[in-house]
């Protein structure tokens, strides 16, 4: 089997997943019933991090042992997602996507399966088997807290105070037919980040090539030019 590219769980942050998924288990990880082959085949593929058996999914179990979350797609069912451990979601709630076809999990998001659902499905559907690939994406928040399914309505006045949650995406086909989907997630403050020029103007120029769908995922317009004239300012 293929490298897979994933990073072992540090103390701190086992603490933190262990925590939460004794108070929110139901919040945390999700799975559909005939799913078991697909964690099966999970855990084979993280067989080296040392997992250990906490709970009856395969899944939560996975998520406790690498720093990622985990999420599981059946690519031979409309890319259907039928299993997760999420213990640091960005605006999303993993009970409320289980069991649905990507391009209906991606449907909130106003104009993204008509820009790129079809780029998206094409894809997946020609991904080696256990081969990954790697993207990254990005939000701003309020806070450093991880554990945000919800959108936050009202950030600190001054972007000084937000937050870059930079959100590293692994795409791994563990079989021909199930997909594992890996999410690492890490804060840092904004202010710190503008101090570099590079960031800064890369920053930029993405907002800029927001349109109007975009930027109303991203939080509304009075989120998108504070941030604008925040980077303006701070050079």
């Amino acid at each position: 089997m293929g490298k897979l590219s994933l990073q072992p769980i540090t103390p701190t942050l086992l603490h933190q997943k262990q925590a939460l998924m004794r108070s929110r288990y139901e919040d945390t990880v999700a799975v559909m019933e005939g799913s078991e082959q697909a964690q099966a085949l999970l855990l084979q593929a993280l067989a080296g991090f040392g997992v250990e058996e906490h709970y009856q999914h395969g899944i939560a179990n996975a998520g406790l042992c690498v720093v990622e979350d985990l999420c599981l797609l059946d690519v031979q069912d409309e890319q259907r997602l039928i299993a997760g451990c999420l213990c640091a979601p960005s605006y999303w709630c993993l009970g409320e996507k289980i069991g649905q076809p990507l391009r209906d999990i991606h449907a909130p998001v106003q104009g993204m399966n008509d820009k790129i659902g079809d780029r998206i499905a094409h894809f997946i559907a020609g991904m080696p088997v256990h081969r990954g690939f790697f993207r990254r994406n990005y939000f701003l928040h309020g806070d450093a807290e991880r554990f945000h399914p919800e959108t936050e309505v009202n950030l600190p006045e001054d972007p000084h105070n937000w937050f870059v949650r930079s959100e590293g995406q692994t795409l791994y086909k563990i079989s021909s037919r199930y997909l594992l989907f890996a999410l690492h997630v890490q804060c840092e403050p904004l202010r710190d980040i503008v101090g570099f020029a590079e960031a800064r103007l890369t920053l930029s120029k993405n907002l800029r090539a927001f349109d109007a769908h975009e930027i109303a995922h991203f939080g509304g317009w009075d989120k998108y030019i504070k941030l604008l004239e925040y980077l303006v300012d701070e050079r």
